[in-house]
């Protein structure tokens, strides 16, 4: 009889993965404070603001189960100074709101660094601040992309560290 138990508790807590059976390329994942799970994703690398709703919303009380909840930026809603490749979105919950930390192509193909803040709901509306956080320098051929908040539990100063390529030293990475 205990071996059959033993089996049983195992049995249910597998799973299969993929847990989100759709492509959900960089996720940044949120524990809330409600309960539950945030997920927040790259939407297979959006390259049409009018056309593609940017970085898909789930929800999950389990890690396993997800349900879409929404988009952080819905059809023609993304920040006036992206126009593709909208990449590796974050979702933090910082001072009462929920922040999205993104990078996003410029006209001119390079990337800079945004934040879209939602205030009330991670599923809810989002606005981004209207302009970039981090531009991209001009010593950069793409920009800054790969962003990551991180609060230092020492001195609860909060930071953001990304990822840079510079053109004066081929093959070097800046962080």
């Amino acid at each position: 009889l205990f071996p059959i138990l033993l089996i049983s508790a195992v049995e249910a807590i597998t799973y299969t993965n993929p847990v989100i059976r759709v492509n959900t390329p960089d996720p940044g994942i949120l524990a809330l404070h409600t309960g539950g799970y945030a997920v927040v994703a790259t939407s297979d690398h959006s390259t049409n603001p009018i056309l593609q709703p940017a970085f898909p919303l789930y929800y999950s009380e389990d890690l396993v189960t997800w349900q879409l909840r929404g988009h952080v930026f819905p059809y023609s809603g993304w920040p006036s100074w992206a126009v593709k490749n909208m990449w590796a979105p974050e979702i933090h919950y910082v001072g009462g709101r929920y922040l999205v930390y993104f990078s996003g192509s410029a006209p001119n193909g390079r990337h800079s660094i945004g934040v879209a803040i939602g205030t009330s709901d991670p599923f809810g509306q989002y606005e981004d601040l209207g302009a970039p956080l981090v531009y991209h320098n001009e010593d950069s051929v793409l920009g800054p992309i790969d962003q990551s908040y991180f609060l230092d539990p020492s001195t609860g100063k909060p930071y953001l560290v990304w990822k840079t390529d510079n053109i004066l030293r081929p093959g070097g990475s800046d962080v």
